[in-house]
């Protein structure tokens, strides 16, 4: 233990010393958001891309939706741990914790805990280890927040956080419904670039050094077409693919988090508030017409 202690030390020392962008990859919702018909064929995008880049990622998994079409969804599963993606749980039935008795959400973890994790013991011989917040949400009261930090320890599943995201849950949304699929697609790259650039310049202002990001992304058919387009700008901005292991031994995972509320974001802001400081740094907006889109 000691030995991986030092290792973690020594890596974040690398991370911090270097002048350069490092990011991993996660990706929620597991077998696959929208018509499991295709959940197959649009999976294979995802994981085209990853393998483009030789990004290993984390997939978070609500088994619920595998074991409502088991055969297609278990498939979707089968085909993230033969490129040697990890799975993680994302709770079974994709439950608000705000909405929710913690008692009922740590049974709904636990639920989570069965089918996917064995599926990936199965092809691997690797507990599950990993556990995702649904909605980002870590608890709107204090006894919900710290009771599940508990009962996360008594499971041996570490909390992963989300550093970077482009909102691709709401541009999905749109972008399924619209005969506009080309103009959302691309404000989404936009989007996701100009977020990405806005949340490097936070990080430099709660942190000094560079950071070791976890970018959230979703299991949805935006990524499927679209995700590989992310992943070159990102490379070309010259952001370094690492694992979730790697990130999570960076310095800045250990900054304090205090923020009890009911909503999810970025434990970027959650770590600025938990500290007091503030920003006058401005989110990007998320253009007029995808809005339009997404309300119909």
């Amino acid at each position: 233990m000691k030995k991986l202690v030092l290792l973690g030390f020594a890596f974040a020392v690398t991370l911090t010393a270097r002048a350069q962008k490092y990011v991993a990859f996660t990706m929620d919702d597991l077998p696959f958001v929208g018509n499991y018909d295709s959940a197959s064929i649009y999976s294979e995008g995802i994981l085209q891309a990853f393998d483009k880049f030789g990004i290993k990622a984390v997939g978070f998994v609500n088994d619920k939706f595998v074991l409502d079409q088991k055969d297609k969804g278990t498939k979707v599963l089968q085909a993230w741990l033969e490129k040697g993606h990890e799975l993680g749980n994302h709770t079974f039935s994709h439950m608000s914790l705000t909405e929710s008795p913690l008692e009922d959400y740590i049974e709904d973890i636990k639920a989570g805990q069965q089918y996917s994790a064995e599926l990936q013991k199965k092809y691997n011989g690797q507990e599950m280890r990993y556990f995702r917040h649904p909605y980002l949400q870590t608890g709107n009261d204090s006894l919900k927040r710290y009771g599940l930090e508990a009962a996360l320890q008594g499971m041996s599943l570490q909390a992963v956080p989300v550093t970077l995201d482009g909102s691709d849950w709401y541009f999905n949304h749109a972008y399924v419904k619209s005969n506009r699929k080309e103009e959302i697609a691309k404000a989404y790259i936009n989007y996701t670039l100009d977020n990405v650039a806005y949340l490097e310049k936070l990080t430099a202002e709660i942190h000094e050094g560079s950071a070791a990001h976890i970018f959230l992304v979703h299991a949805n058919p935006l990524n499927a077409k679209y995700l590989s387009t992310i992943l070159q700008a990102l490379k070309d901005r010259g952001y370094q693919f690492i694992s979730v292991d790697k990130a999570l031994s960076h310095p800045i995972y250990q900054k304090p988090d205090t923020v009890i509320v009911p909503g999810g974001f970025s434990w970027l802001h959650r770590w600025r508030i938990s500290t007091k400081q503030k920003t006058s740094l401005k989110e990007p907006e998320i253009p007029r017409f995808v809005k339009e889109a997404y309300e119909k």
